[in-house]
């Protein structure tokens, strides 16, 4: 036992070393191959995450870039808490103040129905078509009160003045005899004369004073159906057409006024003479540009079905092959394209555009020509323009109507109209 303990004693590192090499060999064919792969691949992890950590610390940071700047400034330090509390509390006021801009904008260019709750049922067609009538016919309140409309007297109307003056004015200077004649015939009779050679320029420049600028009754666009007294009553899908036009009228007989609104008669104003104003009609392919095939579509879409408009975030379309402004009617906005023709004040252009399109969502696209007016003419036929320079000028136009609000106004035939066949509308 003491010869054990001696050699124990004396060996014991070697006796060791044996027996770890012993186990070693042991432990060889022990199959380990999925334990060093599950020990790599936390090795690979664990680099990976350093990689990413250390990426995140040493990148260069950047502030967000101005507007005007290719990139943002370098950031000289890592944004603390408090930096990072105020950037939040300015990212809600942007929030907030964006909102807020948002409804100026729908208000700005929401309109109301011509009759209360005629929309989107089409209630009450009647009244809709008299209420129609009375504001946009000849005599209805856009010529008479907005525009302060007139035109030249016409010869019927210089006649009828003539005999008025010759009943009113020169028959009762007649002095008669016993016999029935008139003593001073001849001479009365030349007086009336030399007045009525002179009645139509007089009558011109007396109505020229009445009014502000010269509009016929084709001058405004009119819907013939809805404004026929004797037809039949317009449908919900006519009436929306034409509130829609009625709309687009309002505003641009409003901005018209509006260029006018400084001179005293037609002889000063800016806008002289309203000769077009031409929209396109529902029945003309589509009155919304970028929608012209929307109507073929339509008659797929099945009429008992809901009708559901495309999501109001979805990207907004631009497309300059159709429009120079790219805008097409879309989920956020139905776009109309139309045609304004007027004789204005030369030196009055920039502020006749300026006026169509302040406060409204309009946007002048083209001024296709600008000729000068035969001034000589014009007032042979009556129309007199002062003494300022005077154009012929065409401008193209688009309006913009916010989805926001027409799609409440809109019955249900406009809305499957344009409904835009996607997943999950």
């Amino acid at each position: 036992m003491d010869n054990v303990k001696t050699i124990l004693a004396k060996y014991w590192v070697a006796i060791v070393c044996g027996v770890i090499a012993l186990i070693a060999i042991g432990m060889s064919f022990v199959p380990l191959g999925e334990w060093h792969e599950a020990q790599l691949q936390d090795m690979k992890t664990s680099a990976a995450s350093y990689d990413t950590a250390d990426h995140l610390l040493s990148k260069p940071r950047k502030k967000p870039p101005m507007p005007g700047q290719a990139e943002g400034e370098p950031l000289k330090q890592f944004p603390s808490p408090a930096v990072i509390k105020s950037g939040e509390d300015l990212k809600e006021k942007l929030n907030k103040e964006s909102a807020n801009a948002v409804n100026v904008v729908v208000q700005l260019n929401t309109h109301k129905p011509l009759l209360p709750g005629i929309l989107p049922q089409g209630s009450a067609p009647l009244d809709y078509r008299a209420a129609y009538v009375q504001r946009l016919g000849t005599n209805g309140s856009l010529y008479k009160t907005v525009l302060q409309a007139g035109l030249p007297p016409t010869s019927d109307e210089v006649k009828l003045e003539g005999e008025r003056l010759w009943k009113t004015k020169f028959e009762p200077q007649l002095v008669m005899d016993g016999q029935g004649k008139a003593f001073n015939e001849d001479s009365v009779k030349a007086q009336y004369s030399a007045e009525l050679l002179l009645l139509p320029a007089r009558m011109r420049q007396d109505r020229a004073r009445m009014c502000k600028l010269y509009a016929g009754a084709d001058a405004l666009p009119i819907d013939p159906v809805v404004s026929n007294l004797s037809g039949l009553p317009p449908d919900p899908r006519k009436i929306w057409w034409s509130q829609l036009e009625l709309w687009i009228t309002e505003d641009v007989c409003q901005s018209l006024a509006d260029a006018n609104k400084p001179a005293a008669d037609v002889s000063t104003s800016a806008v002289k003479r309203l000769l077009k104003l031409e929209i396109p009609g529902p029945d003309q392919a589509m009155i919304f540009t970028g929608n012209r095939s929307a109507a073929g579509a339509a008659s797929a879409v099945d009429p008992s079905a809901p009708a559901v408009l495309p999501e109001v975030n979805s990207p907004v379309p631009l497309d300059y092959k159709i429009t120079p402004s790219g805008r097409v009617s879309c989920a956020m906005y139905d776009v109309v394209q139309f045609r304004l023709e007027m004789v204005v004040t030369a030196k009055d252009i920039p502020w006749i555009l300026d006026c169509l399109v302040r406060n409204k969502l309009i946007s002048v696209l083209n001024v296709e020509s600008i000729v000068a007016e035969d001034v000589t003419s014009a007032e042979k036929n009556g129309f007199f323009y002062g003494q300022q320079p005077v154009v012929r000028m065409s401008v193209r136009c688009e309006a913009l109507f916010l989805r926001e609000w027409t799609k409440d106004l809109m019955p249900e035939a406009i809305k499957r109209m344009l409904i835009v066949m996607t997943a999950g509308t």
